[in-house]
């Protein structure tokens, strides 16, 4: 009984490797078919009682299956390499947008002047209280907070 949920599992990824992935990448196409001949060799090893993974047939199988890793891995290899190389000059261009869009337009200058009426906090910059310092308010009430209340 095993067996045969073996051979549905391995119809299933064959077929969804085939139909569904096999778009997205050309390695899913033997891939496939790698879990298609899994499929029919389980089929036949159940229907057999047996005999397929022994002897000559177990050593075939091995050699398919690490034909088939190789396959997997270097294709696997190479998708990795190129997604970081892309991902790396994508980060480098974003960089020099980046610090392209820091840079003056032509013409423009590096910043606004100083002390331009708009930008400073006050005419004549930073304005102490009228009252003298420790003044809260205008009426020269102080805050230091006499005990005596003077």
């Amino acid at each position: 009984m095993t067996g045969y949920i073996y051979v549905f599992l391995w119809f299933a990824v064959g077929l969804l490797l085939l139909f569904r992935f096999g778009k997205e990448n050309k390695v899913f196409y033997p891939l496939g078919g790698f879990f298609l001949l899994l499929g029919v060799w389980w089929l036949v090893d159940t229907l057999q009682g047996g005999t397929m993974f022994q002897g000559v047939w177990g050593w075939v199988l091995r050699v398919v299956t690490a034909g088939a890793l190789v396959l997997a891995c270097t294709v696997y290899y190479k998708e990795t390499k190129r997604s970081r190389e892309e991902d790396e000059a994508r980060k480098r261009e974003q960089a020099e947008a980046r610090k392209a869009a820091m840079l003056p337009r032509d013409g423009e200058p590096l910043s606004e002047k100083a002390g331009d009426e708009t930008d400073a906090p006050g005419e004549n910059g930073l304005q102490e209280n009228p009252d003298g310092p420790g003044a809260d308010a205008p009426g020269g009430e102080s805050s230091g907070g006499d005990a005596d209340g003077e």
